[in-house]
């Protein structure tokens, strides 16, 4: 199991995590091609979450900071086989830093389902939702995809427009079957770093 260096002062009010290494989670897959933009987000992901977290604790709300800290403070492990992940999940968006310190959005549906070589994820539900693969990299999977609203009729996919396109990666949080959490790094609009916290449905 791998352990994130991440450490937080978040006992009884109090504020301030250090997030610090290298993306070690997820790489660049081979054979798939993304912008330079993206290679770049990718690459900076923990800044991107160590800069996001920052300001996701100096949240007023202590439910919340409680919340998103408990998301790293396990860790992550190896996601295994990439068939361990298929199902249908009830997933949040959980915005840190950016235009306030914090936004934790209500649960609503996603899915992943078997693609050739890869995975399909999607969020089939809520206002803001996104579809995009999923593929192995490292001890995690890395995730290739485009946001779009719930009002259109059809799915954004990737290089379609680059403001709708995402990276990030997908990970398992050590010690909880079925719990993960896709971070998507710089994000173009609204936060500095976005996290998609995923509970498996039984």
């Amino acid at each position: 199991m791998k352990k994130l260096a991440v450490t937080f002062a978040l006992v009884a009010g109090l504020t301030g995590p250090v997030a610090a290494g290298s993306n070690e989670t997820c790489g660049l897959p081979e054979g798939i091609k993304f912008t330079a933009r993206d290679i770049a987000r990718l690459e900076r992901l923990e800044t991107s979450r160590s800069i996001g977290l920052a300001q996701a604790m100096r949240s007023e709300s202590f439910a919340d900071r409680e919340l998103i800290a408990s998301l790293f403070e396990k860790g992550f492990e190896p996601i295994g086989s990439p068939a361990d992940v298929i199902g249908k999940y009830q997933c949040r968006t959980i915005k840190l830093g950016g235009l306030g310190p914090a936004v934790v959005y209500g649960w609503f549906g996603c899915e992943i389902n078997p693609e050739d070589a890869a995975l399909t994820i999607y969020k089939s539900t809520g206002s803001q939702r996104f579809f995009g693969l999923l593929y192995p990299a490292g001890t995690g999977l890395t995730y290739r995809g485009a946001g779009h609203y719930g009002y259109e009729t059809e799915f954004r996919f990737y290089g379609d427009e680059a403001d709708r396109d995402q990276v990030g990666c997908l990970s398992k949080i050590a010690g909880e079957p079925g719990h993960l959490v896709l971070e998507l790094p710089e994000p173009v609009f609204e936060s500095a770093h976005n996290v998609i916290e995923l509970k498996h449905r039984n």
